[in-house]
């Protein structure tokens, strides 16, 4: 029945009148044929009538037919309505295309959000079967926990995943990717099929299966160009070989943001690629745990039963661990809400919620503009209005009429806001948000989710904007709008429209401050000392250990890489980090220093790398004392270390820290340096204890991480990296050289939440400074016409120009001005909210607030100068004229 009356909604918007006649029409011809038929058998012609509407259905079929065609002229109305306000529309083209811009930008912004917290928060896993009845535990657990669990489990079916740096090559070269190592029944239990051959399955899990790897459906298309014949092909895994037998389905990308395999492999060919630093955990040890579980509910069978056989088969299987711990590992997580990794979380959200408040600051701004245009085009209107009052129109009938009028400018802004959704969504996708989730893994794109929501916002907005113009224009003052004479109720009009300039002054003026306390976080930022000098420095990372070269090949690597890439031209030297400067990783570790007695319950953490030689010259790393480390601090010397100043200040307060030893993974370090304080995480960060040691005699246990390339090379390094890169390789072409930049690039990455913010907040600001400008202009243009008159008498009874200026000026100014505090106090909050990326910048720096204000007041006492001066330059005739 809804599908019906839509069909003959759209039929009388094309051909108004059409359905009802047709129907009635139909009604009439079947009634009159029956009649007659009956009184050709003798029947009495009220008898004959009577039968015909029985044959019909009887009275109830007549009625709901009658129904049926109210229905249908109330359709008609409501098409005729839209046919009125298109010629209404049609007649001011200016307005129009102003409305539908405006509204086409803030829909579009509104839009971004939604899909951007659709598919982080909301619905980050996609391509999966009935994602609700998924879950993943809290805690990874072991192979043969692994085990356990799917034999003691009913009321669930369990996988195991565990995703790995791999190194995946075809030929002799290969490339540094992420990879999933998954149990037999994993994509079965999540739901996903294959694009191309099939999916992994338990006989593949099985011991001595032939290892088998299935592609990444993004990955097929990147690294193989999409050939439908990689079934089959060999492809190289750690070194391991594996064969191709399936492509996943497109809509599947990953259950965690953050990270995009490109390879699922069995979990049991683990011991097979297996990194040499790695080769020593046994993969059915009990005690190493890898492997994240992920479940599906069975039919019928909640969470609660779910975590309650969990938590029994896991104490079977680990009888010696706390029931605290057991239940921790036990806990089922949504699979919606475990796919935003936790370190990012609150990064993530904090960086969408204040991008949700400039979006809704920016709609807010629109709405308020565009009910101010609708109110003053209802003061225009008003005779006509007056008119169909008079005539017999019902307020009902008007303010639907109004209503219908906004919301069919909503509705075209609303498909201009998805068209620009488009361009916006690109520019997303090749951002990369906190906690390094790439914008492209999310994909943004038009679904049904994205349009139903547009549509929603859509109708809200125009209700919204709508509804104050039309009860206000749905009573008009009759007598006086006949007569062509002034409202009697203008001054509260004009009251509502200076209050709608406040608002926008007021939003207007949040944003700006958010795009200053951005750009001056962004020069501090600039300007930091960051301990080091980035010029001319490139960085690119290796990881040998996935090859399976032991230590002592993988020190002649990193001596051969170091040797080819120095005899570059233009490379005035190169070293080894075990993590480049400004990233996020890092490791740490309990530290016993000679001399200091910690304190009771205190635990001495120190954060350190593994470098190579020469590693503070090259990045520019001042040394305050000592010396840093040179050739001769290799395996078999005396095991060395440098500190920072931090450390030194801490654990060596009025003591030399030179010659003195650290314990670290079970090995005594000779403190030899000590350096300059640098950035060594992000730009904002507090000075902490940091330790440095010699990658080549790096100690047992310690984390060297993933060996990055230091380059100080002529020209800001960009030109040279593709020799630098290819040098790299040619050390051993299966070693996986990535990641790949300039550390001035790096630096522009760490800025990157500063840069976006700059330009969020800079791109919405020009909009709403501009959405202001036009309603203060809109309310001063509207205000002079309507005293056009006074105005002429006052000039031709002698009254000079500025004084009449300041009149007309001065009531709308006030209301800037009453926006301005409002505006900060908004800025101040949102300020506030992203403290984490302004650094060095208060969100009540006082020269920002001011500098933004003063340019708030100015635009808009520009905007309002513009038609009070033409006001009073008119000739006094024409004004007394104008009203005659």
């Amino acid at each position: 029945m809804v599908l019906k009356r839509i069909g003959l909604w759209v039929r009388s918007l094309l051909r108004p009148g059409a359905v009802e006649r047709q129907l009635d029409e139909e009604i009439r011809f079947h009634l009159q044929s029956e009649t007659e038929a009956n009184l050709g058998r003798g029947l009495a012609p009220a008898e004959a009538r009577h039968r015909a509407i029985a044959d019909f259905g009887g009275v109830d079929r007549v009625k709901e037919a009658h129904r049926d065609g109210r229905g249908t002229r109330w359709l008609a109305d409501a098409a005729a309505d839209v046919r009125y306000a298109l010629r209404q529309l049609r007649k001011a083209p200016t307005f129009t295309t102003a409305v539908v811009a405006t509204l086409a930008l803030a829909l579009g912004a509104n839009a971004v959000l939604f899909s951007l917290v659709n598919g982080v928060v909301l619905h980050p896993v996609s391509g999966v079967h009935e994602p609700e009845r998924l879950f993943e535990l809290g805690d990874v657990v072991s192979h043969p926990a692994l085990l356990e669990l799917r034999r003691g489990v009913t009321t669930a079916s369990l996988a195991g995943i565990s995703e790995r740096r791999m190194a995946l090559g075809r030929g002799s070269a290969a490339e540094h990717v992420t990879g999933a190592l998954v149990s037999g029944d994993f994509f079965q239990v999540i739901g996903v099929g294959a694009a191309l051959g099939r999916v992994l399955s338990d006989l593949d899990d099985a011991p001595g299966a032939p290892p088998v790897a299935v592609l990444t459906h993004d990955h097929w298309r990147r690294g193989f160009g999409g050939d439908s014949t990689v079934l089959g092909q060999t492809i190289a895994v750690n070194g391991a070989s594996l064969t191709v037998v399936g492509v996943v389905a497109p809509g599947f990308r990953t259950l965690h943001l953050g990270t995009a395999p490109a390879v699922w492999i069995p979990l049991g060919t683990w011991p097979a690629i297996a990194p040499s630093s790695m080769r020593s955990l046994s993969f059915d040890s009990p005690n190493w745990q890898w492997i994240s579980v992920v479940g599906r509910l069975a039919p019928n069978a909640t969470f609660a039963q779910a975590q309650e056989a969990i938590t029994s088969s896991l104490a079977a299987a680990m009888p010696d661990w706390r029931h605290e711990d057991i239940l921790r590992m036990s806990t089922p997580r949504p699979a919606q809400s475990a796919a935003l990794p936790a370190q990012a979380r609150s990064g993530v959200v904090r960086f969408i919620a204040v991008l949700g408040a400039v979006v809704a600051l920016v709609l807010l701004t629109a709405c308020a503009n565009i009910t101010g245009l609708f109110l003053s085009r209802a003061a225009y209107r008003e005779r006509e209005i007056a008119a169909r009052v008079a005539l017999g129109a019902s307020r009902w009938r008007l303010v639907r009429q109004f209503l219908t009028e906004t919301v069919v400018l909503a509705a075209a802004g609303g498909v201009a806001g998805l068209l620009l959704f488009g361009a916006a969504a690109k520019a997303l996708s090749r951002l990369t948000l906190p906690g390094g989730i790439a914008g492209g893994a999310l994909g943004l794109t038009v679904d049904a989710r994205l349009v139903s929501f547009a549509a929603l916002a859509t109708l809200a907005t125009g209700v919204l904007v709508g509804l104050a113009p039309a009860l206000r224009a749905s009573r008009p003052d009759t007598i006086n709008a006949l007569k062509g004479l002034a409202s009697s109720r203008g001054s509260r009009l004009h009251t509502l429209r200076n209050a709608l300039v406040t608002a926008q002054v007021a939003v207007g003026l949040a944003l700006l401050v958010g795009t200053g306390l951005f750009v001056r976080a962004l020069q501090h930022a600039v300007a930091l000392d960051l301990g080091f000098s980035p010029e001319q420095l490139v960085t690119l990372a290796v990881d040998p250990g996935l090859v399976q070269l032991d230590p002592v090949q993988a020190r002649s690597y990193y001596t051969a890489v170091l040797t080819r890439v120095s005899s570059e031209p233009g490379v005035s030297g190169a070293t080894w980090a075990g993590s480049p400067p400004l990233t996020v990783d890092f490791d740490r570790q309990s530290a016993t220093i000679e001399g200091y007695v910690p304190g009771p319950g205190e635990r001495v953490m120190v954060e350190y790398i593994a470098v190579g030689p020469r590693f503070h010259e090259i990045l520019g790393i001042p040394m305050a004392q000592g010396r840093g480390f040179d050739d001769q601090d290799r395996a078999g010397a005396r095991p060395v270390v440098i500190v920072n100043e931090t450390l030194a200040k801490r654990y060596f307060a009025g003591r030399d820290a030179l010659g003195a030893q650290i314990e670290m993974s079970g090995a005594r370090l000779t403190i030899v340096g000590v350096a300059r304080d640098t950035k060594y995480h992000e730009l904002g960060e507090a000075p902490r204890p940091y330790a440095y040691f010699p990658l080549l005699q790096a100690p047992e246990g310690a984390s060297v991480g993933s060996p990055t390339l230091v380059v100080r090379a002529s020209g800001g390094g960009t030109a040279l990296l593709p020799s630098i890169v290819a040098a790299a390789r040619r050390a051993d072409p299966k070693v996986p050289v990535y990641g790949a930049m300039t550390m001035s690039d790096r630096l522009r990455a760490s800025l990157a939440p500063q840069r976006a913010g700059a330009a969020l907040f800079g791109a919405f600001s020009a909009l709403a400074l501009l959405v202001a400008a036009v309603g203060v202009y809109g309310v001063v243009a509207y205000s002079v016409s309507e005293r056009t008159r006074e105005i002429g008498i006052r000039i031709a009874l002698g009254a000079r120009a500025v004084p009449v200026l300041r009149l007309v000026l001065a009531r709308t100014l006030w209301f800037v001005a009453l926006g301005l505090p409002f505006g900060i106090a908004v800025s101040v909050a949102v300020g506030r909210a992203s403290t984490r990326f302004l650094y060095g910048v208060s969100a009540t720096d006082a020269l920002t607030l001011a500098t933004m204000s003063g340019l708030m007041f100015g635009v808009a006492a520009l905007a309002a100068y513009v038609p009070a001066r033409r006001a009073v330059r008119v000739d006094p005739l024409l004004a007394l004229r104008a009203d005659a």
